[in-house]
């Protein structure tokens, strides 16, 4: 759904008008060799559920982390700069709708800071326009 994509674009608008230019943002697709410092935003396993026919509840876990350009960082300042995202993504901005983060939590592991949150919304799907000839004609076209 293109809608995660979304979330997680606009987290990394978030975190750049905070963080600035001298901070890499790698979106889903986080390389082998990380260039630091730097910030991974993946989502962990978003769902879908449906109310009714065009009615969608979405939630996506986020998980943003941070590596630092020196290998060893203190914790404090990572607790610091943990504040800062958590203040830089709590509201955030997709297709014009405010989202607000929620369950927001940190961990330290191996000097590198996660931040777990997430978002959730409700989202309408467009009526399909394929008549049953059409869709009759694509699968023969398979």
């Amino acid at each position: 759904m293109s809608m995660v994509n979304d979330v997680l674009d606009a987290i990394s608008v978030g975190l750049n008008k905070v963080f600035g230019s001298d901070y890499r943002y790698y979106v889903e697709d986080v390389p082998q060799k990380l260039k630091t410092p730097c910030f991974t935003i993946e989502s962990i396993d978003y769902t879908v559920r449906s109310y009714n026919k065009t009615s969608y509840y979405i939630t996506v876990p986020v998980v943003i982390q941070f590596y630092p350009e020196n290998e060893v960082n203190s914790k404090k300042h990572s607790y610091d700069i943990g504040n800062q995202i958590a203040d830089a993504v709590e509201y955030i901005s997709v297709d014009g709708v405010l989202l607000r983060s929620e369950n927001i939590n940190y961990q330290l592991t191996d000097d590198i800071l996660q931040v777990f949150l997430t978002y959730r919304f409700w989202t309408k799907s467009k009526p399909s326009d394929i008549y049953m000839e059409e869709f009759k004609s694509i699968i023969k076209s398979l």
